[in-house]
């Protein structure tokens, strides 16, 4: 990237270091995105060939549908969705549904779009209602602790998780076989979007020169271990890069 150590003065304006605290912390370069995982193992028992891409909202619905006949006719407990009290899938898949709405990114951002935003989120909100006659959460969601039970989808209790790229990672140190299953699809959209649900972090660096760079380096490292960090964003609310 071209004089990419050549901050403008732009970026060092006084909104921007107000807003760091006087800062200027680096440019957002780690970004991930959400996507819906899958366990491959369990849409073959349930007989369903999932789309990794262009998935409609009628797919998903079609693939929850599919996952309550199974239960019913078979006498299981399969649940379409992993859920719990820290992590709320329906806060990626809700974005998702919506900005495929509302068309692309001009359009999310801008004030003059109000009325179609609200009807596009009218929309979206209906289609969670009608997604619940799949009953497609464990019963006891709510009392599931965030990353206590990650393996239950390895282990083949749900077809579903909603969740970050990153989760690759912590199920390959978790289980070396069974994350094998674990293919990441596309979130569902109700039409074809320009836009598609991620986040990017702040890297923060230690400086050549730091005073005590070797203990910075190895906290550094330990912090940025995928377990700590996702632990880190659940209980903080905060990215640390």
């Amino acid at each position: 990237m071209k004089n990419f150590g050549k901050l403008n003065e732009a970026v060092l304006s006084s909104e921007i270091k107000n807003k760091w605290g006087g800062i200027v912390p680096g440019h957002a370069l780690d970004g991930n995105s959400f996507v819906l995982w899958c366990n491959q193992e369990v849409a073959e028992k349930i007989g369903i060939k999932v789309k990794q891409f262009d998935i409609s909202t009628e797919d998903f619905e079609g693939y929850l549908k599919a996952v309550k006949e199974f239960n019913q006719k078979n006498n299981k407990q399969i649940n379409s969705i992993y859920f719990n009290d820290g992590w709320l899938p329906t806060y990626a898949l809700g974005l998702q549904v919506f900005s495929s709405l509302v068309g692309d990114y001009d359009k999310l951002k801008d004030p003059g779009y109000k009325e179609a935003k609200i009807e596009a989120w009218e929309k979206t909100l209906k289609y969670f209602e009608r997604l619940t006659d799949f009953e497609p959460l464990d019963p006891q969601w709510s009392k599931i602790q965030y990353g206590s039970d990650y393996n239950r989808i390895l282990n083949g209790e749900c077809l579903f998780m909603v969740n970050g790229t990153w989760m690759y990672n912590i199920w390959q140190d978790m289980d070396s076989v069974n994350y094998k299953k674990m293919i990441p699809l596309e979130l569902p959209g109700m039409q074809p979007s320009k836009t598609y649900i991620g986040e990017v972090s702040i890297p923060w660096t230690v400086p050549l020169n730091a005073k005590n760079r070797e203990q910075a380096v190895k906290f550094m490292l330990y912090w940025c271990r995928p377990e700590v960090a996702d632990e880190w964003v659940r209980n903080t609310k905060v990215r640390q890069g």
